[in-house]
């Protein structure tokens, strides 16, 4: 199954607000999870940003061109590489903090009552959101498809009508069943961007790993100035090696928390559980952000030139 099969279940539970204290504290519940998951994906890729910088700087002055056309030609090419990466994730930025803006007005206009009509913000940042899906269609062409299938839609829609008709007026009905397809659509993009992003990402952050088990690991080692100050600090850098190599495991987890939101939806509906496998998987996820954010990296030679993992 795929994200599309799920992402109905966004509305759905948002949008059934009111049936009974019990679904509405499951909504309250989720609402909170939903976009505790969106500012943890905002938070670990404006740092994973900052470390891919910080980790591409180091690459070029650790293995500088020995003429002033082959460094130039060396930081003109980084620098292309590099921009185009963080464009990409300013871009996937952008949907996601949408997309959480956009679960926070929902919410609002769920637990406003059946006569209260849903303002304008949410109306507006629905259309962006739908700007955007085109934009993305457009932008990678085939790689991403461009609309569900009949079947998805009518899933989508037969779900939103049947939950949104019994509590909200007619004009209410027809944009929540119109903005269902378009989160829906926006949430299976962002699963297929995430992945490409995800890859690109682990393979920058693979550098630094490296050069840091190089610098601050072995050669100081092999050096063999046990007793130098330059070697005060070599344990400690040993033990950041070790937890370095699990960094991959924050976009694992990243990808996890989608999936187990997109399982949670689907169980609340049914009534069968809480959210509290999305919690416990956010929760692995807020870790490796604290974890990424304080990835130190500066030149090699100089007192200060180790990657840190510091304790929370």
């Amino acid at each position: 199954m795929n994200i599309y099969t799920y992402s109905p279940f966004v509305l759905s539970m948002l949008v059934s607000a009111g049936c009974s204290t019990h679904h509405f504290d499951r909504n309250e519940r989720f609402s909170s999870a939903g976009s505790d998951y969106t500012v943890s994906v905002s938070e670990l890729l404006k740092e994973t940003q900052s470390k891919i910088i910080e980790v591409n700087t180091k690459l070029l002055l650790v293995s500088p061109r020995p003429t002033k056309e082959g460094r130039r030609k060396a930081l003109q090419e980084q620098n292309a590489s590099v921009a185009s990466l963080i464009d990409k994730i300013d871009e996937y930025r952008r949907h996601n903090d949408l997309l959480g803006r956009y679960f926070k007005e929902l919410e609002i206009a769920s637990n406003a009552g059946k006569e209260t009509e849903i303002g304008i913000t949410l109306g507006e940042l629905s259309h962006t959101i739908a700007n955007l899906n085109q934009e993305t269609v457009d932008k990678y062409g085939t790689l991403i498809p461009s609309r569900m299938s009949h079947n998805q839609m009518g899933h989508v829609q037969s779900i939103a009508d049947q939950l949104v008709k019994t509590h909200y007026a007619k004009k209410i009905q027809r944009q929540l069943v119109r903005d269902s397809s378009i989160i829906a659509t926006q949430l299976y993009l962002q699963g297929k961007q995430l992945d490409n992003l995800i890859d690109l990402m682990q393979s920058a952050l693979k550098e630094g790993r490296i050069m840091h088990l190089k610098y601050e690991v072995m050669e100081p080692y092999v050096k063999g100035d046990f007793d130098g100050r330059s070697f005060q600090h070599w344990p400690e850098a040993r033990k950041t090696w070790f937890e370095l190599r699990r960094t991959e495991d924050v976009f694992k987890a990243v990808k996890e928390a989608q999936q187990a939101m997109s399982w949670a939806w689907q169980d609340i509906i049914r009534g069968k559980r809480d959210i509290s496998s999305v919690n416990s998987v956010l929760k692995d996820s807020n870790d490796f952000v604290r974890a990424i954010s304080s990835f130190k990296t500066n030149t090699p030679g100089t007192d200060n030139s180790r990657i840190l993992i510091q304790k929370p």
